[in-house]
């Protein structure tokens, strides 16, 4: 295990499946997230499958293949979970329609009774062999699932049986994970996404995974608000508590977000080396010999737009993204061993209760502390990307604005938990007459205005105390996700926030997701590329995306005439077919139905469904 600044890994590395396997669940926890970089992670997983696949990385509107993203988004919708803090996900600068297969994935989560935020970062991931095997891998971070531009941290733990290593329980986390969808709002997980759920922690109860070669012992450091896994705060967690046999006598902190707690950890370990923001060290204002603090050289700091993350103050607003330091790292030395806390924790109050937060604590030799900062075996020390703080007087608007600002998050998510819910009524003329409305009232704020839009109209937007109602809405454009702006004028400055609600919706049309895709996939072309991927041919597909049918045309040898429906994906479905690819024809039956749902077969390639039923038939003779 390293935290060296030259060692970097990309979430998508860790995301990669063991040689073999594909991706069979995922869920995911985060404090504040972006619906675009929510749209790739199913990208992400096409593409580690189809390796030999070119598809770029980056947003959709950066050269991403829009029939890659759909197919890839349809094919793991269902696999896939994301739990959100209620009020934490950012509006996207357009709407997709995409994102209606992706509706069902988000799960809105509000602590109770703390009065903290829903932080913890963490993917739990199980995979599947041709044969059923299952391997489960767990991702502990301090990101969240965003584009920002930080330095955050990843730990990765796979499963494992081996006895001589130091394994963490994965009952425990299937408890954690269990307690956590129990705060969900209102409308929840469906029923079906439920039981997948339930599933995954029934496999989770029977593994247990490994921790980082060099460290003694590993715990689950697990949150859940005023309630933890051992009654214990974070402190105790990291410092062996007030009673500890063994005083601690020194600590490496790293958060970019500081409160009066840090005294607490100060009076129990001595001598404390800080590195955190430098916006946060003002504010903080005298440590008062508390500890040496740090800042990320400039050199090393990346422009971006500050983002509290721990206390909320900005997590969804879709002005920028964060940058600089987001890590949260706690080293405690103590007699002759060293612990080590990794996760989302910040050093404040909400991170040392009232947040539901997710880390490891781990148990190493002593000297962990020069190594990481110093650096050792050739290796950079965090110390070379540092530099010492220098104290300047606290930005006071800032400060208010931040005030402010936690407000507005905790009115958001106020309106997530009150039962917004959302009808849909068929016109005469086809169209839809939308109205949301709250089971129960949420009272504004002295001063503030709220307004509430259909996510998929950005023009329509009604006052919070008016009839929510939006008319002629095209069953395309009906979406559960409404966007929420509240104002309010504080001292002179004007501050806003937006956020994604998602509301119960009732009344659409069951076809809602088929005429979506008819509008997705225009032309019969983009049908036949989408057949591609849906059969696995990369290939193919890219050779029909960047050459067209002349493309395609040159790629079979067939001239400069467009090729046939049969001689473009007769090879690719009779491999499919002989390989026993029994979900790649399924798909394509499932979307043969839907489009014949909207009646729009004439999307399909001529002589598709017969070329489907003579492959099946020269398979099953055979």
């Amino acid at each position: 295990m390293s935290l060296g600044p030259e060692d970097r890994r990309l979430l998508t590395d860790a995301l990669e499946p063991p040689p073999g396997m594909e991706l069979d669940r995922a869920v995911t926890t985060t404090y504040s997230l972006d619906l675009v970089a929510l749209l790739l992670v199913p990208l992400t997983f096409a593409a580690i499958d189809q390796r030999g696949s070119e598809e770029s990385a980056g947003e959709p509107d950066q050269g991403v293949d829009p029939v890659a993203l759909l197919e890839s988004v349809r094919r793991y919708a269902d696999r896939l979970t994301v739990l959100v803090q209620a009020g934490g996900i950012a509006v996207p600068a357009r709407y997709r329609p995409m994102l209606t297969y992706l509706e069902g994935t988000l799960v809105q989560v509000a602590v109770p009774g703390t009065g903290g935020v829903f932080h913890p970062k963490v993917w739990v991931l199980r995979f599947r062999d041709a044969e059923g095997g299952l391997v489960h891998r767990v991702l502990v971070l301090s990101r969240n699932l965003t584009f920002d531009n930080s330095w955050d941290t990843i730990l990765v733990l796979d499963e494992s049986d081996d006895p001589r290593e130091n394994l963490l329980p994965g009952g425990e986390l299937a408890d954690y994970l269990a307690t956590v969808v129990s705060w969900a709002v209102a409308p929840g997980p469906s029923t079906e996404r439920m039981e997948k759920l339930t599933e995954l922690a029934t496999s989770l109860n029977r593994v247990s995974f490994a921790a980082p070669a060099g460290f003694k012992d590993a715990a689950w450091v697990a949150r859940t608000g005023e309630h933890t896994v051992h009654s214990r705060s974070l402190w105790d967690d990291v410092t062996g508590g007030v009673h500890a046999q063994e005083r601690a006598t020194r600590a490496l902190v790293i958060s970019p977000f500081l409160d009066t707690s840090l005294a607490d950890l100060a009076d129990r370990c001595g001598k404390v080396q800080l590195l955190s923001r430098a916006e946060s060290l003002d504010a903080f204002g005298d440590l008062q010999g508390q500890a040496e603090a740090f800042v990320l050289d400039p050199s090393a700091d990346l422009d971006g737009v500050e983002d509290n993350a721990d206390e909320g103050s900005a997590g969804p607003t879709a002005a920028g993204r964060l940058a600089g330091l987001h890590a949260k790292i706690y080293l405690v030395e103590r007699g002759h061993s060293t612990t080590l806390y990794v996760g989302s924790a910040n050093a404040t109050r909400g991170g040392f209760g009232r947040n539901a937060e997710f880390g490891v604590r781990l148990t190493g030799r002593k000297g962990l502390i020069d190594e990481i900062w110093s650096g050792a075996h050739g290796n950079l020390g965090l110390s070379a990307v540092c530099q010492p703080y220098d104290p300047k007087p606290p930005d006071e608007t800032a400060i208010v604005r931040q005030r402010a600002e936690r407000e507005l998050e905790r009115f958001h998510a106020a309106l997530a938990g009150a039962g917004l819910r959302l009808d849909a009524l068929e016109d005469a003329d086809g169209t839809y007459t939308l109205q949301a409305g709250l089971a129960r009232p949420v009272g504004e704020s002295a001063g503030v205005t709220t307004t509430v839009r259909l996510l998929s109209i950005p023009a329509q937007e009604r006052s919070l105390g008016e009839v929510l109602r939006w008319t002629r809405v095209d069953a395309s454009r009906i979406t559960p996700l409404l966007c929420v702006r509240s104002r309010v004028a504080v001292g002179g400055v004007v501050v806003e926030r937006s956020a994604v609600l998602v509301a119960d919706l009732h009344g659409a049309p069951e076809d809602r997701s088929a005429r979506v895709l008819a509008e997705l996939l225009k032309t019969p072309e983009d049908v036949l590329r989408y057949l591609a991927f849906l059969l696995g041919d990369v290939t193919l597909s890219q050779a029909l995306r960047f050459g067209g049918s002349t493309g395609a045309a040159a790629f079979f040898g067939a001239g400069g005439s467009a090729p046939d429906t049969d001689v473009v994906l007769f090879e690719p479905l009779m491999r499919a077919a002989v390989h026993g690819d029994a979900d790649a024809l399924g798909r394509i039956d499932r979307l043969v139905a839907e489009l014949r749902t909207v009646e729009a077969l004439h999307l399909l390639p001529d002589g598709l469904e017969e070329l489907v039923t003579v492959v099946r038939e020269a398979v099953t003779t055979s």
